[in-house]
């Protein structure tokens, strides 16, 4: 596959659902002229195939022991390289390229193996949170990591004659482990969910014995879209480059894309979808160095060329509709070209190549193919064994791009008019197949259902995510399953704004909140003019309203919205804003498309403090508040009781003495550092808010445990100013918005009835009828963010307040006047209280 010109693509084979790293493309044998595929599925199925011309012809297929197979990988020792091992629960197994099984090992382990890499007699294999090591099936090393372990791979760092393991980790980091002790480790950007070799597998990088030969330029994904090259040295690690951020496209097919990313500079794009998986060890494109093949979890393939400038430049991306879940390359479909293979969630498999799959025909086989009937000489030159609707098709269509001989031999291109007749034709014909087999098997369903009550189905694997965007302040909520989805129930006991996006095509039905609406017809409902919903209510863990008695608001009351999809998919993507000091749950119910229709469920935590990410060192500049908790409690305790505050806090505290963590508020820019261990704890800010919630929940938690707590606070003065800076330049863009908004329909109906009145018009409205498309879209996609600035503000005045032990209730009503007629003179007038 070249990245210069169109990408083809050809559906191979449909398995059962995959778990990430579960295909892999087996090395080129001498007397054949293509690769083998293996792939494995969470129904136990170990398979492999060829897929020349686009058709699959099985070489091997096991039966189902209906345990997932977890991970698929190939040796990377000597003569290893077709020699395919796979994990399933605490099962390693061995198997070569025809299917026998000649390697069996019942490890120890209580986690399941997640990621298995083998090179000569070393195993290694990571669970949720250990890593282990055997040599000769016999325990070697072992490492223990503080949050999850997301990937691995042996390299050598710390000494050229040995190999290291590299971890990649849920806590945003990659650690180098020497035998069982840390080496060192290195902070990213993210939770780090892939890591790989850049340029070429360490089986071609060998020296004496076979130990590979620092191959330690590696390539990183991360959970919130980052990805970059790092230089892993004995004593330091050096970044190569760093893209930040993905791009997005709602419908499929290949598309060309410009622009390149400099080292270390962030994409203005809209997709920052999680890396689900990576691929660095050929060049497509002919540039001298590997591409840069990343695969995401909302769907995106997108392959980057390395420029000899050092810049990334985006040449494809294509949308594969679901999860990508593997990587690999060879000559699949054609001994011409090397190809990209993928393989998806639901188990498709999918070989996108930059010449088409087809062979070529007779011109009796491409009339008879033109008139919808067999090809009667010239067919695909192969014998499937019912493998994917692209090979069926092209048995029957065979010259799918058009390419015939005469009576003379030679080759006569087909015209253009032909050559769609020739596909058209071809497609009624797998069409009306498939709608005869359908037809039969729903015939036969029913005849067999008619006397049987639902029951579970085995679809209960769920892939679901619940992602913090930093952009904007929001959620991304991912569900995806292996089957079509008919409809999504969200349901949470908090109020959440949902927001639009174009990742997911659906009719939305909400339910009202009946306290809600009661509370609406109270207070009036909202201020139309403005779109600002104004209220004076504090709505963390039901704090008493301003309005006396009432205490329901849009703060307050819970959420049930259903997403009804319109396109066959089984991935589904929601936007959704959470407002911070909210402690509740969000319960998600699907619904697969198949009958009988049963309910999938999955669940998340809603944290106090759930808008706030992991980030680096603490800015010591900042006017800060302290919060210190001192009591009998232990490092287990406080670690549990900061992770009911936080997120991105591993289920299990580190080993070390003092356990501080570092986050930043994506609302607010503001940032707070937890610190604590066995008896103390310090809650460190540039903001109140945390503190106050922080406080609540630790407070509540020791009274439930009748333990004893001592809580003490001190107060910068000057942080309450700096909050109002903080937040000052976030209301003025939403207010300009609104205004921007207004102005538009007004703008409109002068063009409308004078066209030369435009030229009249000032820079800045001339910008604005330029822009409208956009401003309006980002309007709408924000549509309360206004409301959202107003409610953070009063909370943030109620919070530093309820501290000095004075009611404000009362005053927060002004915030609103301040919003009307905004100044950040006005903003630290009315917050400080300087105005009475």
């Amino acid at each position: 596959m070249e990245a210069a010109g169109h990408i083809f693509r050809c559906d191979v084979i449909q398995t059962g659902s995959q778990h990430k790293g579960t295909m892999r493309v087996l090395p080129l044998s001498k007397s054949k002229s293509t690769q083998r595929v293996v792939v494995g599925d969470d129904v136990g199925v170990l398979q492999a195939f060829t897929a020349k011309d686009g058709v699959s012809n099985s070489a091997f297929k096991h039966l189902p022991t209906y345990s997932p197979i977890l991970c698929v990988t190939l040796g990377s020792g000597k003569d290893q390289g077709d020699r395919i091992f796979l994990s399933t629960e605490q099962l390693v197994r061995g198997v070569s390229r025809k299917g026998s099984e000649f390697f069996r090992f019942l490890t120890n382990l209580t986690e399941h193996i997640h990621t298995l890499r083998i090179h000569d007699t070393h195993i290694y294999t990571a669970g949720t949170y250990y890593m282990n090591e055997m040599i000769e099936s016999k325990d070697e090393h072992f490492y223990m990591a503080a949050d999850k372990i997301n990937d691995v791979i042996p390299v050598s760092i710390s000494n050229p004659s040995s190999l290291d393991v590299v971890l990649a980790c849920q806590d945003r980091s990659l650690k180098v482990i020497a035998g069982s002790e840390l080496f060192y480790e290195t902070a990213l950007d993210g939770p780090v969910s892939s890591v790989v070799y850049w340029g070429s597998h360490p089986t071609e990088l060998r020296g004496a014995g076979g130990v590979t030969l620092y191959a330690k330029e590696l390539v990183y994904g991360t959970k919130n879209g980052v990805f970059g090259q790092v230089d892993m040295e004995p004593e330091t690690v050096k970044s190569s480059w760093k893209v930040e951020g993905g791009t997005s496209s709602s419908g499929g097919g290949s598309q060309m894309r410009g622009g390149a990313f400099a080292t270390g500079t962030t994409s203005n794009t809209a997709s920052r979808a999680g890396v689900s998986t990576l691929f660095c060890s050929h060049d497509f494109s002919r540039s001298g160095q590997p591409d840069v093949v990343v695969g995401r979890d909302d769907g995106m393939l997108e392959v980057f060329e390395i420029l000899k400038s050092g810049e990334l430049v985006l040449t494809h991306s294509r949308n594969m509709s679901e999860s990508i879940q593997a990587l690999d390359y060879g000559y699949v479909t054609s001994g011409e070209a090397q190809e990209l293979v993928v393989s998806t969630y639901s188990g498709r498999v999918v070989v996108l190549s930059s010449s088409p799959v087809g062979t070529v025909l007779s011109p009796d086989a491409a009339a008879a193919a033109a008139a919808g009937g067999e090809p009667v000489d010239g067919g695909s030159g192969g014998k499937s064994s019912g493998g994917g609707m692209a090979g069926r098709f092209l048995k029957k269509s065979a010259n799918f791009f058009g390419v015939v001989r005469d009576k003379h031999g030679k080759d006569v291109e087909l015209t253009q008019k032909q050559r769609n007749a020739q596909q058209v034709a071809a497609l009624k014909h797998e069409v009306d197949e498939l709608f005869e087999k359908v037809h039969h098997k729903r015939k036969t369903f029913q005849q067999q259902s008619s006397s049987l009550i639902a029951g579970s189905t085995n679809l209960a694997k769920v892939n679901g995510t619940f992602t913090l965007n930093p952009e904007d302040a929001s959620y991304m909520l991912s569900v995806e399953l292996p089957v079509p989805i008919f409809s999504v129930a969200l349901h949470a006991n908090v109020k959440m704004e949902l927001l639009d996006t174009d990742a997911t095509v659906a009719i939305v039905s909400e339910t009202k909140d009946p306290t809600l609406q009661k509370a609406g017809r109270r207070s009036g409902g909202e201020n139309g003019e403005s779109g600002i919903q104004l209220s004076n209510t504090i709505g963390r863990y039901g704090a008493p309203s301003a309005g006396g008695e009432d205490s329901s608001s849009i703060e307050e009351g819970e959420t049930l919205v259903t997403y009804r999809l319109c396109r066959d998919q089984g991935l589904a993507r929601i936007s959704i804003r959470v407002r911070e000091g909210q402690v509740g749950a969000l319960n998600v119910y699907i619904i697969p498309r198949v009958a009988p229709k049963t309910t999938r469920i999955a669940s998340f935590k809603l944290k106090p403090l759930c808008l706030h990410m992991r980030t680096g060192e603490y800015d010591d500049s900042r006017p800060s508040n302290e919060l210190k908790v001192i009591g009998k409690f232990t490092v287990a305790e406080i670690h549990m009781w900061v992770g009911m505050c936080l997120p991105e806090i591993p289920t299990k505290p580190p080993g070390d003495d003092r356990i501080e963590y570092v986050f930043v508020s994506t609302l607010m820019g503001t940032m707070l550092k937890c610190s604590y261990r066995s008896g103390e704890a310090t809650f460190t800010t540039d903001a109140i808010t945390p503190l106050a919630a922080i406080k609540e929940v630790i407070t509540k938690e020791a009274t439930a445990r009748k333990q004893q707590i001592n809580v003490t606070y001190k107060l910068n003065d000057t942080s309450l100013q700096h909050m109002c800076q903080m937040i000052a330049p976030k209301i003025e863009y939403q207010l300009s918005l609104a205004r921007q908004v207004r102005e538009i329909e007004a703008l409109q109906e002068i063009s409308m009835q004078e066209e030369e009145a435009l030229n009249f018009l000032s820079p800045e409205f001339k910008e604005v009828l330029n822009k409208q498309e956009a401003i309006q879209a980002e309007f709408k996609r924000q549509p309360k963010q206004l409301a959202y600035l107003n409610y953070t503000v009063k909370t943030m005045m109620h919070d530093w307040y309820k501290f000095k032990g004075v009611n404000v209730r009362n005053r927060l009503q002004v915030i609103d006047e301040v919003f009307r007629d905004f100044s950040l003179s006005n903003l630290v007038s009315a917050v400080t209280m300087t105005d009475i």
